[in-house]
């Protein structure tokens, strides 16, 4: 008797096929030079590393998200949270109870999320 073993599959997120950076390119500066990329790189919301790689390779940094959007976005996370309490809240107290604050939390997100599928559409026309 022979015995085949099944190969089980591995939950989770699947691996990103990206290259691997391994490369480290040292570079000194003024302290004037650090802060400016420090404030760059948090206008664009990035890591300093990776706003210098942008700018080697492509020569320019293009902000993702308007300071509007950043601020929409820190709203969906607070919203988000609230909405993971209700719920959990929900959950231990019964449904019924928490019904009205759960569907104005998800009212608000849908009126956020409607505006970005405007914005997104008028980016990828760009």
């Amino acid at each position: 008797m022979s015995e085949v073993k099944k190969e089980r599959k591995k939950g989770g997120r699947p691996k990103v096929n990206r290259e691997k950076l391994e490369m480290i390119l040292p570079c000194r500066m003024t302290k004037k030079e650090h802060e400016k990329v420090l404030s760059d790189a948090q206008k664009v919301n990035l890591k300093p590393s990776e706003l210098g790689r942008q700018y080697i390779t492509k020569g320019f940094v293009t902000n993702l998200f308007s300071e509007e959007e950043q601020h929409e976005k820190k709203q969906l996370i607070g919203i988000r949270n609230n909405l993971n309490q209700l719920v959990k809240l929900a959950h231990s107290m019964g449904f019924r109870s928490q019904v009205l604050a759960i569907d104005k939390m998800l009212n608000e997100i849908d009126l956020i999320l409607e505006r970005y599928k405007y914005v997104s559409k008028s980016k990828r026309n760009r």
